[in-house]
């Protein structure tokens, strides 16, 4: 699986689109308060527990720090 590097303006335009996914995946999970609108927080330590829980068939979008 091949994973790009998009831009910030490129990540502002896709999540225009309901059917992107965007998972906040950041190491400080105290910072959820400061997610961006719509993203859902992830534990990037147990993607093996959540990763099925999204569509394969979707764009997916990853952020984190």
């Amino acid at each position: 699986m091949e994973i790009a590097r998009i831009s910030k303006e490129e990540v502002r335009a896709k999540i225009q689109n309901p059917e992107v996914i965007l998972i906040d995946v950041r190491h400080d999970q105290r910072t959820a308060s400061e997610k961006i609108r719509g993203a859902i927080l992830e534990d990037p330590n147990d993607v093996e527990r959540w990763q099925d829980k999204y569509s394969k068939h979707r764009e997916i979008i990853l952020y984190g720090s």
